[in-house]
């Protein structure tokens, strides 16, 4: 499900694409995967971008509240990262992230964690220099994220056309993530866990922030 780790070292490639989610989201962000023990924070503290003062909406509106992602409650305060360098610290591929964040203008990133007893993810959203940015560094985590050994599957979110879903199943605990754009931001939604469909709570969460942020006037508008 998620995708910014850094436990490589212990885990397959198929299983680390995953994982490199929630480890942003520990750190500045994160895609929904496992969490990493005593990993700390890249970003601290939570707010929105330098647009905020004069949006309807600050960039912190653009991730899960509550229970959006069913069962998966998010859980503690999000995490802000304000440079390139924080957001991609922990992907194994962090130096040619960060080159690409630097010449998408990169301004910041939040992410929040979710997770209950069925297991845990990740809420974040991206902000850039343009629409076209957003564009074009969704491709590029869609490519990071589905190139790796193994099936990988596919999905879409009623309602959200920009949205790519994408998942690896697994026997136990199975990954299901969700990147879609909002004007100049990208955005994630994924997690992990044991579910009849694993697919359900993303699609739940991404339609939530939808519903809350897609007609508004917000930070990532253009």
């Amino acid at each position: 499900m998620n995708r910014h780790l850094g436990c490589e070292t212990i885990r397959t490639a198929a299983q680390e694409k995953p994982r490199e989610g929630v480890e942003r989201g520990r750190r500045a962000r994160g895609i929904a995967c496992m969490l990493v023990a005593g990993l700390a924070l890249a970003g601290a503290g939570c707010g929105g971008s330098a647009h905020s003062s004069t949006s309807a909406l600050a960039l912190g509106a653009y991730v899960v509240r509550g229970n959006e992602e069913t069962g998966l409650p998010a859980t503690g305060a999000p995490a802000t990262s304000t440079t390139p360098a924080q957001w991609t610290a922990q992907l194994s591929n962090g130096q040619a992230a960060e080159s690409r964040l630097g010449t998408e203008g990169f301004h910041s990133a939040i992410s929040v964690q979710t997770g209950s007893q069925r297991g845990e993810g990740i809420s974040w959203v991206m902000e850039l220099g343009s629409a076209r940015d957003a564009e074009r560094e969704q491709r590029a985590e869609l490519q990071s994220f589905i190139h790796v050994p193994g099936p990988v599957g596919r999905f879409t979110v009623p309602g959200v056309a920009s949205a790519d879903g994408f998942t690896y199943p697994g026997p136990d605990p199975q990954d299901a993530n969700a990147l879609f754009r909002e004007g100049r931001c990208l955005l994630l939604v994924g997690d992990q866990e044991s579910a009849a469909d694993y697919r359900a709570p993303v699609v739940a969460a991404v339609r939530a922030i939808w519903a809350r942020t897609g007609t508004q006037n917000g930070a990532c508008m253009t």
